[in-house]
């Protein structure tokens, strides 16, 4: 059941990052945000490099509120001078009704120094990463602040996000791309359906578990899913996909924002230094990335699961009837996937293609029963019906199931295409006519 006991008090899941005017003084930072958070019980994880912060907290509406506007002070008071603004522009995400809230809650606090908001390179192994504040409490009470060299940022976990020690390639320069409200977003995509030029592309720079249970999709304006296992595989897709990308209007998008911005700031270098457009190939005509990502976008065109809307709008009915994003929103959090769905539902079952978005089978994703591939542990969708022939990755060592046939991520369950945690192929959602196509693309990554 959901924690209702006021507004005030309901708990939510707030996430946030913010790239500051100057540099934030960093040992500073992470003392203040151990602090607070201690003193308001918030849970969660905090990236404090010297360029910004970007975190994700868990906690009860006025306490996240109260938290919001002391580091909005906070980060006035250090990063800024003269008419300098912050623009903290935090997102409050709503929990899931279908979970008792305290399994949606972070039950520690992980404040982490990074060399970057968001990096494009790989995660250093634990016994190498920079210094990390680790506060765990129990579900009621708290414990000692410890001090910890664990400095992996992943829900759970499990799931590599977007964290990393190095800095990410040389992007000096270079701009993130010009960000497009979640409104203009829908109309010039709307647009773009009606003009049926087919010079348009977007691009979703999450993981493929992410766009497994969600993506983008619009008719005349295919969808490339770069299909990575981890963020720092993302500017070899990039550079492997420039055939698709050459002369196009580029539309990028993620979960909150923050990996566009870095994402997006590379294909800008790309598109200026790269061989490869040389002969047959054009730039890109322009780049746009999602201010907020998917969370802000369905907080206007999204609906309830459960609640959700069946879409009728025409291409000429008014653009606010109508939402572009089909199915859940990935979030790394304990929630899994954020309530505010899209239009229609977009997961299938691995082995049976049976409609299918939960990774959990009807779990709390806290309790570990999350269906894996065998091998590389990759979350993986497999339906209810399904899980009982087949045994998943995180059943390995249970007896009960260690007679069933194992699966996998590869198609049908059959073999795992991890290679060297990359991917070794893209996707397209093309929608046409209202059929959907999925078409691969052979894309080697050494």
């Amino acid at each position: 059941m959901m924690h209702q006991e006021g507004e005030e008090d309901e708990c939510m899941i707030a996430l946030y990052y913010i790239y500051t005017p100057n540099p934030v003084p960093v040992k500073q930072q992470m003392e203040f945000q151990t602090r607070i958070c201690d003193d308001l019980s918030l849970g969660g994880r905090i990236r404090v490099s010297l360029e910004g912060i970007n975190g994700v907290l868990s906690g009860t509406k006025s306490h996240l509120k109260f938290y919001e506007q002391a580091l909005y002070d906070e980060l006035t008071e250090t990063c800024t001078i003269s008419q300098q603004r912050i623009n903290l522009n935090m997102k409050y995400c709503k929990l899931r009704s279908d979970l008792n809230f305290q399994e949606q809650m972070f039950d520690s606090l992980k404040v982490q120094e990074t060399h970057e908001v968001v990096s494009l390179h790989d995660e250093p192994p634990d016994n190498e990463s920079p210094n990390c504040h680790f506060h765990r409490r129990g579900r009621q009470k708290k414990k000692q602040i410890k001090k910890s060299k664990n400095g992996e940022l992943v829900a759970n976990g499990k799931e590599a996000n977007e964290s990393s020690e190095e800095s990410s390639p040389q992007l000096d320069g270079f701009e993130p791309a010009q960000h497009l409200s979640p409104e203009e977003w829908h109309t010039q995509l709307l647009l773009e359906r009606l003009s049926h030029k087919n010079d348009a592309i977007l691009i979703d720079v999450r993981n493929v578990y992410e766009s497994k249970v969600g993506y983008f999709e619009v008719e005349g304006v295919p969808t490339l899913l770069t299909n990575t296992r981890k963020y720092s595989s993302l500017p070899q897709v990039l550079e492997a996909s420039i055939p698709h990308i050459a002369g196009k209007t580029v539309y990028m998008y993620c979960t909150g924002g923050v990996r566009c911005e870095r994402a997006s700031q590379y294909l800008q270098k790309l598109a200026a230094t790269s061989s490869k457009w040389e002969g047959s190939y054009e730039p890109p005509k322009n780049i746009y990335q999602l201010t907020g990502g998917i969370q802000k976008y369905l907080e206007e065109f999204g609906s309830n699961a459960g609640e959700r809307k069946v879409t009728t709008t025409t291409a000429t009915e008014s653009s606010t009837q109508s939402c572009l994003f089909r199915g859940k929103n990935f979030v790394f959090d304990p929630r899994r996937t954020d309530p505010v769905v899209g239009c229609s539902p977009a997961g299938n079952c691995l082995v049976c293609d049976v409609a299918h978005d939960d990774y959990d089978n009807g779990s709390a994703p806290c309790l570990g029963h999350e269906a894996r591939c065998c091998r590389c542990r990759v979350l993986i969708l497999v339906c209810n019906d399904c899980r009982q022939v087949y045994r998943c990755g995180e059943e390995s060592d249970d007896e009960r199931a260690k007679n069933k046939p194992g699966l996998f991520c590869g198609p049908k369950g059959i073999s795992c295409v991890n290679n060297g945690n990359s991917i070794d192929a893209i996707e397209f959602v093309c929608k046409k006519n209202e059929e959907v196509a999925r078409i691969g693309a052979v894309v080697e990554l050494q």
